[in-house]
């Protein structure tokens, strides 16, 4: 009884020393995410739409905050099942692919403005040439750009990383079950789940490398930034503190270590977090139980580590930890 009174008043000062010190309010976090909306809204064009991702956008700031932003090319609109009105457009193939990703193909042999190889699955577009060709942006030298996965970083704004990408205008059969399963918490609201379905999903160009060392040439990654901000969007304040926690917790206690460093990314905190928030309904997201909801995101992480399966929140098959952690560092993370 002691040691829970002693945790319930550490929550307490920790959660009000987040507010002034590391996140801050709820009406900075607000204004915080409104500036990047506006942001979005301004450079936006006729050709592309830029979509603010990161941290920065979800509404944190750290000292060492990444802003990243998504360059959605306008021009080439990718559906599931071909509409009766539009001709134009590129077809998703999951059936073909790996969990968490798929194939883009035309149903016709008319040109594409990327390289693409008409074989049993039929005219696929090449992830790569579109990574390389697919998007324009105006600077003076190529050179500040580095290559990080689908991204590009600008070496001039440190924390900054510009994903290209398209956009899937309807939801994936993959992803449906996710929007049908049972939510014992009830969260996402079905506001939010209706809202996420209206905005699609999108693709980078990045394939699995589970049979391809570089990753797969005519593969895309399933991106669900849009849905993602959205759910951000929809923590109250605790739980946004929470997910702040997770992610002091990699990079001042996990990149600390020798072994861990760079073996896990924010992305798997923010995961984590969803996963919780879904599935269980006995929490009370208040300040008092701010300690008690981290502790259990990081006991989940390790339950999943152990049992070296990582499942993606929108297509559990997809398992994120797949080639991508040794014997040797599953085993520490599961012990640390």
């Amino acid at each position: 009884m002691h040691n829970q009174l002693e945790m319930v008043a550490v929550s307490v000062r920790l959660y009000k020393y987040m507010c002034e010190e590391t996140v801050g309010t709820e009406n900075i976090v607000r204004y915080r995410r409104l500036y990047y909306k506006l942001h979005d809204d301004i450079f936006n064009d006729n050709r592309f739409d830029f979509i603010s991702s990161g941290s920065k956008a979800e509404g944190l700031d750290f000292p060492d905050s990444d802003f990243d932003f998504m360059l959605l090319l306008k021009s080439w609109e990718v559906y599931e099942d071909k509409p009766y009105d539009k001709d134009d457009i590129l077809i998703l193939d999951t059936d073909n692919a790996s969990p968490g990703f798929a194939l883009l193909k035309k149903l016709d042999s008319s040109s594409f403005p990327f390289f693409s190889k008409l074989n049993a699955y039929g005219n696929l577009i090449s992830n790569k040439e579109f990574f390389n060709n697919g998007w324009s942006y105006d600077v003076s030298d190529v050179n500040i750009f580095e290559i990080h996965g689908p991204c590009t970083s600008d070496l001039v704004l440190s924390n900054q990383d510009v994903a290209n990408c398209l956009k899937c205008h309807s939801w994936p059969t993959i992803a449906k079950r996710w929007l049908l399963r049972f939510r014992p918490s009830g969260w996402p609201s079905q506001k939010i789940i209706s809202e996420i379905i209206s905005q699609g999903c999108l693709l980078v160009p990045v394939g699995s490398k589970s049979s391809f060392s570089e990753g797969h040439p005519f593969e895309w990654r399933f991106s669900f930034s849009l849905s993602e901000k959205l759910l951000v969007h929809s923590f109250n304040h605790t739980q946004l503190l929470c997910y702040a926690l997770l992610k002091i917790w990699l990079k001042e206690i996990l990149n600390t270590d020798i072994i861990l460093n760079n073996k896990l990314c924010s992305y798997f905190m923010k995961t984590v977090l969803f996963w919780i928030l879904e599935e269980d309904d006995n929490l009370n997201w208040v300040p008092q139980n701010l300690l008690h909801c981290f502790l259990l995101c990081i006991h989940r992480l390790r339950y999943w580590i152990a049992c070296g399966y990582f499942p993606n929140y929108f297509i559990p098959e997809h398992n994120m930890i797949d080639g991508k952690l040794s014997h040797d560092v599953l085993e520490y993370l599961s012990l640390t």
